[in-house]
């Protein structure tokens, strides 16, 4: 939930037109995950060849399936390729989509505090180019940027959303309860 707010959030400030997709896309990106552990539920014995499967690509399948639109199924198919590639390895098609859930991901977990996740991910500057930030770093897409805009609407924001904001020390200084 949080890193579809964000997405969209960075879609708003930047690329208008793909906020609502973003949002959708990164509200199913973790379903692969969903169904590994339906998997490992179902079939306790093989659980040790359940985790050797790629969420994303079963998130895939399971959403090309349902006659979910190539752009989505292929941004999470994609969507960990940026942990270990640089943002040309991505297909064209598909790769301004999975940057830009890659650049949430970041910003969520800068937000929790989760600074090794930024040390591990050696092509975040290129990917943070890529979706025309205009951030020098996801400190200050997150500081000067993100929670400016997000502070605005604090109240209509989602719970998840709200505490990590209040976790942080983030929120607005009004925002109450």
């Amino acid at each position: 939930m949080v890193v579809s707010h964000l997405a969209g959030e960075i879609c708003l400030l930047h690329h208008r037109r793909k906020a609502s997709m973003m949002s959708t896309i990164a509200l199913l990106h973790d379903i692969g995950k969903s169904m590994i552990l339906l998997l490992k539920r179902q079939n306790p014995k093989l659980h040790v060849l359940i985790d050797m499967l790629d969420s994303g690509k079963i998130g895939a399948m399971l959403l090309a399936k349902w006659n979910i639109p190539d752009t989505v199924c292929l941004s999470l198919e994609y969507q960990h390729y940026p942990e270990f590639a640089p943002p040309a390895r991505i297909p064209a098609e598909t790769r301004e989509t999975v940057a830009l859930l890659h650049v949430a991901h970041l910003c969520v977990d800068h937000l929790k505090g989760s600074a090794e996740t930024l040390e591990r991910s050696p092509f975040a500057a290129e990917y943070l180019q890529l979706v025309k930030a205009g951030a020098a770093s996801v400190r200050d897409l997150v500081a000067l940027q993100l929670l400016p805009a997000m502070e605005k609407k604090f109240p209509s924001l989602p719970e998840s959303v709200r505490k990590l904001m209040l976790s942080r020390g983030d929120a607005p200084a009004a925002a109450g309860p």
